[in-house]
Formats: C-alpha cells, structure tokens, sequence
C-alpha cells in the first residue's frame, strides 16, 4: 500500500488530503518527521513549512521522498517555495487557496499516475480561438464544447482558458487558478511526462477545463502542448488576444480568428492575424441582412472561413445553466454546419426533427 508522511499540526485536515486507500503517517513535528522519511520510504511527503524551524535550503536537503509536496499557509510563503524550486526542481508547491479536498484529489492522481507509454494513437487537434475583445469566443465554447462532446463522445476534449484580460470561461466552469500550481514544478523544468491536473465539465464527461491564466514563457507553453497532445484528443484554447502567449500561435493546428461584423472589430483583427496557413475566421453575431461572408472575408484577406454564429439575445448570462447554454434549433443548426474539419458530425435532418417531436 502506497504511503503518504504529512508534516501537520491538525490531524483532521491532515486525514482530509489523504486520498482513499493510501496509509496516512503523522508527524508533527521536523524530528519525527525526518523520522518517519527514514522509516517507511513514503511515496509522497506532504508539509506545512511552518513547522519546519531554519533555512528551507538546508531542511528540504534531508528530505528524500518520490514526491515532496509542500503545502504553504500563506502567499509569501507560497512564492518564496516557487523561487525554490529553482534549485529543487522536483518540488511541488500548491497554492495556500486550495481546499483540502482539492488537494486530496491531486494526491490521487499523483500517486496512481502510472509511467507514460507512447501509444499510436490518432494525432490530436489543437485550435487558439483568437479575438480583439468581446467577440464571443467564451460565449462560444460554452455552446460548442458540450455540443462537441456529445457528437464525438470517445473524444477526450480539453478547454484551456489562457485569456488574461477575462477568465469568463474558468468562473463558468468552477476552473480555479490556483490548480496550475500543481503543474509548476514540472512546466517549468521542461519535464512533459507527467498528467495534467484538470476539473471536469459540469455536463459533460469528456470534456476537462484548465485555468491556465498566467504569464507563459516559451519553453513553458512548448512543455504544455506536449503534455495535453498526449492525454487528450481535442484541445480548444481560449487566448483572446495573443499577445502574452506568442510561442503557443507556433504551436496549435488552427488558429479561429473570432470576429463580430462591425469596423471596430474587424480593423483591430486585421492587425492580429499571423499564419495565414492555418489561419481560420469564425463571425459571431452574424445578420446576413447587414453584412456577407465575401466581405468579412476579402476585408480580412483569408480565405478560409469555418463558418458562422448567429446573433442571439440574450445569451450570458441569462441563460448560463451550470456552465451549459442549453441550444436552440438556429444554434444547433449553425454548429452543425461549422467547417470542424473532421467528419462525423451529425445534422439533424427533417425526419430526425420528425422522430424528436419537432415542428416543421
């Protein structure tokens, strides 16, 4: 049985980080502590380094666990141990934010993490929906993602939200920040064997979400696409404007460049868009009586366009259900018609309607 030494001074919080079926061993203070590392070889070593006394540098030298965990009480401890990690590049640092149930659920996964094989697998599609501001790229996923999912049900999808000016998409989902914490240590080593800490879709069971707002460094985004290539079929970010995560436009399959049609938007996008060769334009709030596809698309000099969203109101926050829009026919209609590039999607055609009860 796998065994997990915590250094803590309260036996009920301490008892509620351990996962189901792990041996918890109590310590509470450095000497017993050291003791018990010695004794049982544990699997994980969970601390509170209030309790330690002395320079960090030296204690965490004498402690040699499969997995070190420091859990800090408060922010300047929090970042003092990030600065660490520079010289322990295996420590795990959890934000102080996280309930212990949070991090029960992060030591279960972290302790039945088995080694990673390389498998021959379908190659995964990665797209960065990308916009100048209120274009509707949150609004978007939250229609399209469960939409998605039920179509492709064997599909493991995840939703990352890089947008840094508005993390609407991790308020919707329940994504808290401080759960990237769990994949400092390794993104910032280059270490991409490992399993990415999500929450899961409230509607749908395929679909994971990271909050993922943060300033990226390049070989910390390059790290990242490794690790969710690898564990998922379909990866949808949310940047917004990309500008704090250039290396990441390098690395997806597609680039959804999101636009309403008006000149405000359409002119500010028309500076933001790169790699023409992958690049793709999705128009949100699109009236046909006011504006053409052939427009938007000779205006913004890409040829590819994955389709159209009509306007609808209201959509946010009105009609947010546990993190679900439920669709109308003209939304479903207007997924169903999008350019995905894949094949499978279903259209719901007049005997379909027929069969559900629909009226023609």
């Amino acid at each position: 049985m796998k065994r997990v030494v915590l250094l803590h001074n309260e036996q009920d919080k301490a008892q509620a980080m351990i996962p189901h079926g792990y041996t918890p061993i109590l310590a509470t203070t450095k000497e017993v502590f050291l003791d018990k590392v010695q004794q049982y070889k544990p699997d994980v070593c969970v601390i509170l380094p209030s309790l330690f006394q002395g320079n960090p540098w030296d204690w965490l030298t004498e402690i040699h666990g499969k997995h070190v965990v420091i859990r800090p009480a408060e922010v300047q401890e929090y970042h003092l141990f990030l600065y660490l990690q520079r010289t322990f590049p295996d420590l795990i640092v959890v934000d102080p934010l996280l309930t212990e149930l949070e991090i029960q659920q992060f030591l279960g996964h972290l302790l039945a993490e088995e080694p990673i094989a390389d498998v021959q697998r379908p190659v995964p599609k990665t797209r960065a929906f990308v916009g100048t501001g209120g274009t509707g790229i949150t609004t978007f996923l939250l229609l399209a993602a469960p939409w998605y999912a039920a179509q492709f049900p064997d599909k493991r999808i995840l939703l990352v939200d890089m947008n840094e000016y508005k993390r609407d998409l991790s308020v919707a989902l329940s994504a808290q920040p401080a759960q990237l914490s769990l994949m400092q240590a390794h993104l910032a080593k280059g270490n991409d064997r490992f399993t990415p800490f999500t929450v899961q879709h409230p509607t749908a069971n395929n679909i994971s979400v990271i909050s993922a707002v943060k300033p990226w460094g390049s070989q910390e985004i390059a790290t990242l696409m490794g690790v969710v290539r690898r564990h998922f079929d379909e990866v949808w970010f949310d940047v917004s404007r990309p500008s704090h995560v250039p290396r990441l436009l390098e690395e997806v399959d597609d680039i959804v460049y999101v636009v309403k049609p008006d000149a405000f938007c359409l002119e500010g996008m028309k500076s933001l868009i790169q790699y023409q060769d992958k690049a793709k334009v999705l128009i949100t709030q699109f009236d046909d009586r006011y504006a053409s596809v052939d427009e938007i698309r000779s205006f913004l000099q890409l040829s590819d366009v994955m389709g159209t969203i009509p306007y609808e109101y209201p959509l946010l926050p009105l009609k947010l259900e546990g993190g679900h829009i439920p669709l109308s026919k003209k939304m479903r209609k207007a997924l169903e018609k999008l350019q995905w590039g894949i094949e499978g999607v279903q259209r719901t055609g007049y005997l379909r309607r027929w069969m559900a009860g629909w009226k023609r």
